[in-house]
């Protein structure tokens, strides 16, 4: 193989073989936003610190993100807990329903400077929560 030392964006090699080639290929499923879905069958129901909000709008994000600032101790599943406090997120910017996404979660923090977001996603193989998003703004004074 040859090296064209006068260029030096190419290399001036050329492949003469290819021992071995893989291609995968899976299903993709998103998980999307959007109205209320049922938790997984392989998630606790009990005791899990999880609250399923129950909307029946594309506006779920937001509930999720009251739900967590403003607890309530009976039916915290029920949007008309939060609703009174809708105007209190700044959304500018973000399209609804709130895709997964850390450039997203990112801009939600920096137009919301005093939410620091920590995002879980269910693994049903593993049976547990993983992190999809934690916030780079984990210290300090801010609202979780």
């Amino acid at each position: 193989m040859a090296n064209d030392e006068n260029n030096p964006k190419e290399s001036g090699m050329d492949v003469e073989e290819i021992l071995e080639m893989s291609i995968e290929i899976s299903d993709y499923s998103p998980i999307g936003g959007g109205h209320h879905i049922p938790l997984p069958e392989t998630m606790p129901k009990r005791n899990n610190g999880v609250i399923n909000i129950q909307n029946e709008d594309d506006w779920c994000f937001g509930w999720c993100v009251l739900g967590s600032l403003y607890p309530v101790q009976r039916n915290p599943q029920r949007i008309s807990y939060y609703q009174k406090y809708i105007n209190e997120l700044n959304m500018e910017d973000i399209s609804i329903p709130v895709p997964v996404s850390t450039p997203v979660y990112k801009k939600f923090e920096e137009n919301n400077p005093e939410i620091s977001l920590c995002i879980y996603q269910w693994n049903n193989a593993n049976k547990c929560l993983e992190f999809q998003y934690l916030s780079e703004r984990r210290y300090g004074n801010y609202k979780k």
